[in-house]
């Protein structure tokens, strides 16, 4: 899905010095909450499906996946005072399809038209489950243990149950299963990148680099929001530029007809 944040024209002039920018843009958000960086294994998603990693790797990742994609469904649905965290059979009362729709969507930049195939709320169900149906076996299989003060993998004998953990994953990690369906745009979105939430409710992600208090704006003529950081202790009119931002519900010209006004900004 190709983005259009801002509809208006770009506005760019030098400023005072060399390396300072004047811009055109809307601020519109802070953030409230960035998350710990999105655990990735390392390899591609092409050698990750193909088995090249190694099988203690890959319960790790599958076990620090699983609390992560928690984390964010547990603090998304707390900021909007529903406890019941995401949940395929809630139903719509009290808003609670639409933050799930809301969350979903964003871990994939709401980009669900894939090759062969589109990415629906059903998509998302079936691999959050079988990511929790895996992430509980490697658990209880002692294969992973999680302390307050350590996580580690270790070795497991050839035992029933070490066979019935490695065929699980192996049927998890089909290059056609549910799974696999989702965690590829999952994993192109969100490598090297952190979840965050905003003052307002928002919910998007952006650079490793940003923290609590940043700002969010979209410049004029930009396709996506971008992330910010005051220079000025407070004062957002002179920023650091940390990286473009996706936070949903914001990125095909929401922001110009929300009636916050345009101003300058200095980007260094």
């Amino acid at each position: 899905m190709p983005y259009r944040a801002s509809r208006s024209r770009g506005s760019i002039r030098r400023s005072g010095t060399v390396r300072e920018l004047v811009m055109r843009e809307i601020l519109f958000d802070s953030i409230k909450c960035a998350f710990s960086l999105t655990p990735i294994p390392p390899t591609s998603i092409q050698g990750f499906a193909s088995g090249t990693i190694s099988f203690v790797t890959l319960v790790k990742f599958l076990v620090d996946l699983r609390s992560f994609v928690d984390a964010g469904a547990e603090a998304l649905f707390r900021d909007a005072g529903d406890s019941r965290c995401y949940s395929p059979t809630a139903g719509t009362q009290d808003g609670h399809d639409n933050i799930a729709d809301m969350y979903w969507r964003t871990l994939i930049g709401n980009n669900t038209r894939r090759e062969g195939y589109t990415i629906t709320r059903e998509t998302f169900d079936s691999f959050k489950r079988e990511l929790g149906e895996c992430a509980e076996m490697c658990l209880k299989s002692g294969v992973y243990r999680n302390s307050d003060t350590r996580s580690e993998v270790q070795g497991m004998a050839n035992t029933k149950a070490s066979q019935e953990l490695e065929l699980a994953i192996e049927n998890v990690i089909m290059s056609d299963s549910q799974f696999m369906k989702f965690l590829g745009p999952f994993w192109i979105c969100l490598q090297n990148r952190k979840l965050f939430t905003t003052d307002t409710g928002r919910f998007g992600f952006s650079s490793m680099h940003m923290e609590k208090g940043d700002v969010l704006c979209v410049f004029n003529g930009a396709t996506t929001a971008h992330v910010l950081r005051s220079l000025n202790d407070g004062d957002t009119k002179v920023c650091r530029l940390l990286g473009e931002a996706y936070v949903h519900g914001c990125m095909n010209g929401e922001i110009a007809n929300s009636g916050l006004a345009e101003q300058d900004l200095v980007v260094v």
